[in-house]
Parts: structure tokens; C-alpha cells; sequence
């Protein structure tokens, strides 16, 4: 009996482990989609947050990527963004931005993590996309 209580335990664990996460139908970890993207402030608002941070950085340390020197970028929008609950939500982005004075449309690909309880946004990534 004692078994079949402590299977039964296991059981139940291993099942609230892989239930779904605040109704989104994913596994705990997993990446989702986020919909409607052109329209959703906040991811639109991390798109912006992402380019802005690329250009701090080019300007204090002078970077030049894969032999380009994009210059200033100016943000567009971004096109797609995925999110995965980590501590804190990571954002997976992919942005349009205008680049230097000639103003070519690029994507790049951005990786931003944000912790509410601090108050915190950092870039992980910033890079051409592929």
C-alpha cells in the first residue's frame, strides 16, 4: 500500500511538472509564441529597448560586426518574438532596423531578459540574423 501511495506521489509530481503554465498550453520552460506582435506595446517596446542598447554598446567600444559598420541603427519594428518563463521571462526577438545614413532595412536577432521583481531588462544578444 505504502508503494502505491508513493507511486501515486511520484505520479502527480512528475504531472504538475510538465502541466501547462498560466493557461498557455506549454510545457514549464518551453518557448511560445506571442501573438499579434506589431501590436503588442511591450514586445514592441523591447524591440526598441534591444536597438538602443546595440548602439551604447557600438559606441563605447567602437564594434564593427562581420566586417560591416552598421553606424546607428534606427528601430522599425519587431516581426517575430517568442517568450520562455526562466527566472524572469526571456524574449526572443527578431527585429527590423534601418541602418546608417543609407537607411537598408536589416533583421537582427535579439535576445532580452526581463526580472519585474528588480526592475531589470537586459540584453543578451544582439546580431545580424542569419
Amino acid at each position: 500500500m505504502a508503494k502505491l501511495a508513493r507511486a501515486l506521489i511520484l505520479s502527480l509530481l512528475l504531472l504538475s511538472i510538465t502541466a501547462s503554465v498560466n493557461g498557455y498550453d506549454r510545457l514549464v520552460g518551453g518557448r511560445s509564441e506571442v501573438k499579434d506582435v506589431k501590436k503588442n506595446k511591450e514586445v514592441q517596446e523591447l524591440g526598441k529597448f534591444s536597438v538602443e542598447e546595440f548602439n551604447r554598446s557600438q559606441q563605447r567600444q567602437g564594434k564593427v560586426i562581420r566586417n560591416v559598420a552598421f553606424g546607428r541603427l534606427r528601430f522599425s519594428q519587431v516581426l517575430e518574438a517568442q517568450k520562455q518563463v526562466v527566472s524572469g521571462i526571456k524574449y526572443y526577438l527578431t527585429i527590423e532596423a534601418t541602418t546608417g545614413e543609407n537607411g537598408e532595412i536589416q533583421m537582427f536577432d535579439s535576445i532580452v531578459v526581463i526580472k519585474p521583481w528588480l526592475h531589470s531588462k537586459e540584453l543578451l544578444k544582439f546580431a545580424p540574423s542569419e
